[in-house]
């Protein structure tokens, strides 16, 4: 896969998040993407992403040493991650399915939750060493899923139809990765308020 930053795939991993925090590399932006996730991570320890093989994409920004980054922008990689996603989604859906946001890190098709988001950062001192934004978005519905998320989860499948996963994985991968860049691009610029404009325009 050729993507707009370096990037490194994975046959499997604990989840992309935790690669990425231990991963040293020099590129200021650098892409983990995994086939499979043994333990996908939710925004609270207790939640678990399902993240069986070839069903989603399971991607990580590593943002490298953000010296630029202070602490009030943190938040906002949250934000600009889940915009990300509801952007390629619309693009792929050509507009014409309604995804919204659930604030503060999830992505819904009427009452259903397609993708999630989870930001983490790591300190030093003061300092922030590296911020991973974690990304997951169900592409391929299994013949299987569990029934704690039967009623709760919608695959992209079940909304448009796919004929090869590792094609519209690349695709909503680079998408999301094109969109990232630009939005992040607002975080530099400290331009905290549009970011917030265009959030509310998907929210629920």
């Amino acid at each position: 896969m050729n993507f707009s930053i370096p990037s490194i795939i994975l046959k499997k991993a604990s989840s992309t998040n935790d690669i990425a925090m231990k991963i040293e590399v020099d590129y200021p932006l650098f892409a983990i993407i995994s086939d499979l996730q043994l333990k996908g991570k939710g925004r609270f320890k207790d939640r678990i992403w399902f993240s069986e093989e070839k069903t989603g994409l399971f991607l990580s920004i590593l943002i490298n040493s953000p010296d630029y980054i202070d602490t009030d922008a943190l938040s906002y990689i949250t934000k600009i991650s889940a915009l990300s996603v509801i952007k390629s989604l619309n693009f792929i859906t050509s507009n014409k399915k309604k995804f919204r946001l659930k604030e503060p890190n999830d992505i819904y098709f009427e009452n259903k939750k397609i993708s999630g988001v989870l930001a983490e950062s790591q300190t030093k001192g003061e300092s922030i060493v590296k911020i991973v934004a974690g990304m997951g978005v169900n592409l391929i519905k299994p013949e299987i899923l569990p029934e704690d998320i039967i009623d709760k989860a919608v695959y992209l499948s079940e909304l448009i139809n796919i004929e090869d996963f590792d094609i519209i994985r690349q695709d909503m991968a680079n998408y999301i990765i094109t969109e990232f860049i630009k939005l992040f691009n607002l975080i530099k610029d400290k331009k905290y308020l549009l970011i917030d404009e265009k959030f509310k325009e998907f929210m629920l």
